[in-house]
């Protein structure tokens, strides 16, 4: 694999759900994520959340979610980082 893809696979992601007050990290690939795009592929208004990122280390991205005060902030159950 070449250095830029490795690095684009890497991403983290960042959920901020409004109505849920939440805010869930993402590796970028997570089909939940779709790096970015959630599951609508970012044809979804933001309603319920947004999508911050790109970061490139998961230290960054738990910095972005912790910052957002959301009551809840946590790994996505789907793509975390421990199996």
């Amino acid at each position: 694999m070449g250095q830029k893809l490795i690095k684009i696979l890497m991403q983290y992601f960042v959920y901020e759900n409004r109505v849920h007050d939440k805010a869930i990290i993402h590796k970028g690939d997570c089909p939940f994520c779709n790096f970015g795009n959630g599951v609508s592929d970012g044809s979804c208004s933001s309603k319920h959340g947004w999508w911050l990122g790109p970061f490139d280390s998961f230290i960054e991205a738990k910095f972005k979610a912790t910052a957002t005060k959301r009551k809840l902030v946590r790994e996505c159950l789907n793509c975390s980082r421990v199996k």
